[in-house]
């Protein structure tokens, strides 16, 4: 399959030990796991999500949990808050009880979401991801703060009244940051805008949406291009 410039992907699982409260149980196997996931992109032309610096934060915290059971929908929803991530790299020999027929089961119930383009014998799988979800109060995109860039957001909204378009108002913290006119035509439209300058360079950026709770919006592709 084609990369695309700016194209990311993601090795699960992200640890191989979870405790009972779906938190990280050994942070020296997260930390060797994930070193091991970037040295094997080493040479790929593509954004890794997978890493590891010391720094514990709420996303370092909370993603090895919400994915642990990939594919099924908190994985997917998860998954969903990461824009141009294209590609997962699932391990079969280094995730918990696996059962392999299970697994393809499930990538086969989420048909929508993930497509499988290969698998080997020691059951590792790459799949491209196609991310799609209506847009509810808690919808969101985690957008990176450093460098600048520009957001791209792909929208659609159905004929469901009789307005020819809504209005989503887009939200870092309580701040609108951008508001997309959506024409009720159930047609794919592209939204670009500037994302703000922060002092804060280290922690991601979080993207919300509001709009009319009598109306519907989906949300498609979500990507993240860099200012040069």
């Amino acid at each position: 399959q084609q990369a695309r410039s700016g194209d990311a992907y993601v090795f699960l699982p992200f640890t191989e030990r979870l405790d009972k409260n779906n938190q990280v149980e050994s942070w020296s196997n997260f930390a060797a796991l994930n070193t091991q996931y970037m040295n094997w992109g080493v040479g790929l032309e593509l954004n890794q999500l997978n890493g590891y610096s010391g720094q514990r934060s709420n996303l370092i915290r909370d993603f090895p949990g919400k994915t642990r059971r990939f594919p099924d929908a908190r994985s997917i929803v998860t998954l969903q808050t990461i824009p141009n991530l294209r590609f997962i790299l699932a391990q079969g020999a280094k995730i918990p009880d696996f059962d392999a027929a299970d697994f393809e089961s499930r990538i086969a119930q989420y048909s929508k979401e993930l497509s499988l383009l290969e698998k080997d014998q020691a059951s590792n799988y790459l799949l491209e991801f196609h991310p799609m979800q209506q847009v509810t109060p808690s919808t969101s995109v985690w957008m990176p703060s450093y460098p600048s860039g520009v957001a791209h957001l792909e929208l659609m909204s159905p004929k469901l009244t009789d307005k020819d378009q809504h209005t989503v108002q887009i939200y870092l913290g309580e701040m609108v940051i951008a508001t997309a006119e959506i024409p009720t035509n159930e047609t794919w439209n592209i939204y670009s805008f500037k994302l703000p300058i922060t002092s804060d360079q280290v922690r991601p950026l979080r993207i919300a949406f509001r709009h009319a709770t009598s109306e519907q919006v989906f949300l498609r592709k979500r990507r993240f291009e860099p200012l040069s």
